[in-house]
């Protein structure tokens, strides 16, 4: 149990009273980047236009890593320049780019443990009231991210790798179903050597099996198992090869 959300919000309410903070997730492993870019890529575009996006899942903070702001065609993120912001760049050009530097805009603090509070989430909240995001520092030319997994293809295969696992269990890859639409019709997935064999449309028609793949709301395939714990019945983790096997038709 920990304070930490609380003084965030603190923060940004103390500066901008009328400001409608959403807790998006807090279930974002410790220090797990990887995981908070995902996370982070897959919801960010539901939010309005001009929503401001704090991530703080920041393993490096007080290092040497930059605290940053950026602004797309239609959204603002502000965090730690270490890669969480991978997914959001596939999908949206960072039209500008800020290093944090302008103590104006931050709480003066003794501790280096805690930007969320004291550079991201005032950053947030004057921005909220209309600061230009140029007051905040100066232009970046380059933004940290990490390459993204893509599928690819070896032979009449699909090779793809678990990109996360939901609280659900399931499995969810980065294969998206247009590409198995291209190439064939579903054989079987391998996961560490076991074959799943099933792919259906609802989760309810996959109730007579042990496991089976089911494309997710995020329009990739899944492995699943109604009612039950995927990714532990498999003993996988997001980084693990998939193997697609299709039949051209």
């Amino acid at each position: 149990m920990d304070s930490y959300l609380a003084e965030i919000k603190g923060v940004i309410l103390s500066i901008n009273p009328e400001a409608e903070i959403v807790e998006a997730t807090r279930k974002v492993e410790a220090g797990n980047i990887r995981q908070g870019a995902y996370l982070l890529g897959r919801y960010f575009k539901y939010y309005p236009e001009g929503t401001i996006h704090l991530a703080v899942v920041d393993p490096g903070v007080g290092s040497r890593r930059s605290p940053i702001l950026l602004e797309t065609k239609g959204y603002f993120f502000a965090g730690p320049d270490n890669g969480v912001f991978s997914y959001v760049l596939e999908e949206e050009k960072a039209e500008l780019a800020i290093k944090l530097t302008n103590s104006e805009y931050q709480l003066l603090s003794a501790s280096r443990t805690f930007d969320g509070r004291d550079i991201f989430a005032p950053t947030a909240a004057y921005l909220s009231l209309g600061i230009d995001p140029r007051e905040f520092g100066p232009e970046l030319e380059e933004i940290e991210t990490f390459k993204i997994p893509k599928p690819e293809m070896r032979g009449e295969q699909i090779e793809g790798e678990i990109v996360h696992i939901d609280h659900f269990g399931n499995v969810v890859t980065n294969i998206p179903l247009e590409l198995l639409s291209e190439v064939g019709r579903f054989v079987t997935m391998n996961v560490k050597g076991r074959a799943i064999n099933k792919l259906v449309t609802s989760y309810k028609d996959g109730k007579d099996y042990e496991f089976f793949v089911i494309t997710g709301s995020g329009g990739t395939l899944e492995i699943s198992s109604f009612g039950k714990d995927a990714a532990g019945g498999l003993d996988v983790s997001p980084g693990d090869k998939v193997y697609l096997t299709t039949v051209k038709t």
